[in-house]
């Protein structure tokens, strides 16, 4: 096919006209073709193309054939000298959303770095996403409830009150120090409708007071989360997930046994987006009824409370 017309976008991808093959979008890099416009796909007026113009302020495509002029409104535009009026859309940019985002107001070769709403620094190339952040604190002149009897707090030997007991006074100090810490990791990948993802979290406490240590109280260290989120239709979506824990920490297990031992749940989430404004959605939990525990009491040799199978269904409406 004989080359007639070719044009720039401002992503640098090429538009390229020919003779009775209609219209062409090629990659930056000229290896991949993103489309082939024709009549039988398109109402493009013609295949044969004369000539091709690019507005750089809202990326309309001009194309000019032999059997007039039509436009077609690009997803590309060129930056400017400075900064004005930037804007992301659409906005806000909802979880299960697997389209384009678009960014105006930026001047030529920005970097865009992208944030969560805590501030987290994410990485997004492409199909993949990644995000990493950490914390740390720590504490010291931990207060000491008066109800503690240890030994350097008695100020008094044993006193009987009006009812007849006895309690031995003590005093409130300050004391001790406590150290806290954690990483939590992510992930997402997309690949046509289904965008797998996953999700780690590691916790660490430590506090001494009065010579004592003590670590996490019926905390799990380890906590990770994995699924994919299936976009069956443009409105239907179904996300299965695996949600796991390791053995909460400092909880004697008791009657509780092995419920206590590496809980986890399988949960899906399935959303249908009724109309702009209103979703359905059905939200359910532990589906395979694993009744595991985080704590709590025993009954019969039964964990309770118990991560049995729950499930929530609703409409969310928002404007």
């Amino acid at each position: 096919e004989k080359v007639t017309a070719i044009a720039v976008d401002g992503a640098n991808r090429k538009w390229v006209g020919s003779e009775g093959g209609g219209l062409y979008l090629f990659s930056e890099d000229g290896t991949k073709q993103i489309n082939h416009f024709t009549t039988d796909n398109s109402p493009l007026l013609s295949n044969n193309i004369t000539s091709l113009a690019i507005d750089p302020d809202n990326g309309e495509v001009f194309i000019g054939t032999d059997e007039g002029l039509i436009s077609y409104r690009g997803t590309a535009t060129e930056g400017g000298e400075v900064f004005s009026g930037v804007y992301a859309y659409p906005n806000p940019v909802r979880e299960n959303y697997s389209g384009l985002i678009g960014i105006k107001g930026l001047v030529s070769d920005a970097q865009v770095r992208i944030t969560d709403i805590e501030g987290n620094l994410t990485y997004t190339k492409k199909n993949l996403t990644l995000s990493a952040s950490g914390y740390y604190g720590t504490q010291n002149d931990l207060l000491l409830t008066s109800d503690q009897n240890l030994p350097q707090n008695i100020i008094a030997p044993s006193v009987k009150l009006l009812d007849g007991t006895t309690r031995e006074l003590v005093q409130t100090v300050n004391a001790g120090s406590s150290h806290r810490c954690g990483v939590d990791l992510a992930g997402r990948a997309t690949f046509g409708p289904v965008s797998p993802w996953a999700s780690y979290s590691y916790v660490d406490f430590q506090q001494q007071t009065a010579g004592l240590t003590t670590s996490l109280p019926g905390i799990s260290r380890h906590n990770a989360r994995l699924g994919a989120t299936w976009a069956i239709t443009a409105k239907f979506f179904v996300t299965p997930s695996l949600e796991i824990r390791s053995t909460p920490e400092n909880v004697p297990p008791g009657a509780l046994g092995t419920a206590l031992h590496i809980p986890y749940d399988i949960n899906v989430y399935i959303l249908y987006e009724l109309s702009k404004h209103v979703e359905l959605f059905a939200n359910l939990r532990n589906i395979t009824d694993n009744h595991s525990a985080l704590g709590g009491f025993a009954l019969g040799n039964q964990a309770i409370p118990q991560e049995t199978f729950n499930g929530v269904l609703g409409v969310r409406i928002h404007w």
